[in-house]
């Protein structure tokens, strides 16, 4: 799923951190590139259940989020 929001990079970060900790995941690799953030997530280490979520400005004041879930 992608979408556009007008809340801030940060306001998303901090939702999305607590929606993977609440669903019962944890984030694995977090990488911040060009005011933006990208996490990998997962049940555990064997993966199994997980996904990332992509949170990026997409210019005009607005922020992409890009949320991908997939089961191995």
């Amino acid at each position: 799923m992608i979408y556009e929001s007008t809340d801030s990079v940060d306001s998303l970060k901090h939702f999305y951190e607590g929606a993977i900790a609440s669903a019962g995941q944890k984030i694995f690799s977090t990488t911040t590139i060009q005011g933006g953030v990208s996490y990998v997530f997962a049940k555990d280490e064997s993966g199994g259940f997980g996904g990332s979520v992509n949170i990026y400005p997409s210019g005009d004041g607005k922020v992409a989020v890009q949320v991908t879930v997939a089961k191995t």
